[in-house]
């Protein structure tokens, strides 16, 4: 052991500290009023829905995985990015805990800021690109009644420039370094 504080004493603490807190719910809170609030089938379905939660934030830890390329940390540790940013996102303005997903990658997963800042802004990017996609396929089917086609070709080419675009890094690169600017010459 470490000492006084060793492991074994920050978990005997927060065993104590939780059970002080499931004491004083039960002493405090009246017990048929609280369940008389919960009905089984509101139950059921808030159960039911979290494989779907844990599956949606499994696939966003492999999004954030695969736009870090070979910087990306474990999953565990993409994982409790996703889920600190998640968390942080409904009690800070401005999406702060998107910055803080950075910084937190970069202390815990060893990935440079920028390229940790780089894999939100696209993450970002691709939330608004598909919500906007979203949004005028709801457009054309309230005003223009179920004529998907368009979109759906539409959606079908903006994936397939984003699955191809890293192949053709090849050509872009060349095509960057001859716009005028200081910064694009620098590197």
């Amino acid at each position: 052991m470490t000492g006084f504080w060793g492991r074994g004493w920050i978990y005997l603490a927060r065993l104590g500290f939780v059970s002080l807190l499931v004491l004083l719910f039960f002493w405090k809170v009246d017990i048929a009023l609280f369940l008389s609030y919960f009905q089984l089938r509101l139950i059921r379905n808030i159960l039911l829905v979290q494989p779907l939660a844990l599956l949606s934030l499994c696939l966003a830890t492999a999004r954030l995985r695969i736009l870090l390329g070979g910087h990306s940390p474990g999953f565990r540790t993409a994982f409790k990015a996703i889920l600190l940013t998640y968390g942080l996102n409904n009690l800070l303005p401005g999406r702060i805990g998107e910055l803080l997903k950075t910084s937190y990658l970069r202390e815990h997963g060893q990935v440079p800021f920028p390229l940790g800042l780089a894999a939100v802004f696209l993450e970002r990017m691709m939330d608004v690109l598909f919500l906007g996609l979203l949004a005028f396929i709801g457009i054309e089917w309230f005003w223009g009644g179920t004529v998907f086609l368009p979109w759906v070709v539409l959606t079908g080419a903006v994936l397939g420039l984003l699955f191809f675009f890293p192949h053709l890094a090849h050509l872009l690169i060349p095509m960057l370094r001859k716009v005028p600017g200081k910064i694009l010459r620098e590197k």
